[in-house]
């Protein structure tokens, strides 16, 4: 399955293209998940694996060819949680994963003693954080560069400095 960029994704993307990265750093001083390119599926009904992502750091491979797929961690509108940022597969959460390896509601990313954390809320496949599955309802604390883990949906912590960095390599790639 692949991963689709929904409108904030692709706004978010036009003006980190168009935006000085001091002026976008300034503006944007949440996190994002930069989800790895996922399998794609060609017309013999088989699955071709895209493996990207560095083990640790800040770096993220994309291929030319592919699209960057950037997700904000913030809150939505109709979100009635207010301490909270909702990640699932129902479209009610804030952060939307269509993949059916994601329950509908997954987990949730929380600020706490100033720093992210990330709790898993009884996910039937699981969330992880640098290769460590989480205990359910145990917040872990997160930071740019770290990798997780929704079911088989990955990504990385970034934030806005490496994201516009993500955009402009991608581009002239």
């Amino acid at each position: 399955m692949k991963h689709e960029p929904s409108l904030q994704e692709s706004r978010v993307l036009r003006v980190a293209r168009v935006m000085p990265k001091d002026r976008f750093v300034a503006s944007h001083t949440h996190c994002f998940l930069v989800l790895e390119p996922r399998a794609v599926n060609d017309d013999l009904g088989y699955d071709t694996a895209f493996v990207v992502g560095a083990a640790e750091g800040l770096e993220v491979s994309v291929p030319p060819s592919r699209e960057l797929n950037v997700v904000e961690l913030v809150k939505s509108r109709s979100n009635p949680f207010a301490d909270r940022i909702s990640i699932g597969r129902a479209s009610n959460c804030d952060v939307v994963l269509g993949d059916s390896s994601v329950s509908k509601l997954h987990a949730h990313v929380r600020e706490s003693n100033g720093e992210l954390v990330l709790t898993d809320v009884g996910s039937q496949n699981g969330t992880l954080v640098n290769g460590d599955r989480l205990q359910q309802h145990v917040p872990m604390p997160i930071k740019p560069g770290d990798r997780v883990q929704f079911g088989t949906v990955c990504a990385r912590v970034a934030d806005a400095a490496t994201v516009h960095d993500l955009v402009h390599v991608t581009r002239t790639s």
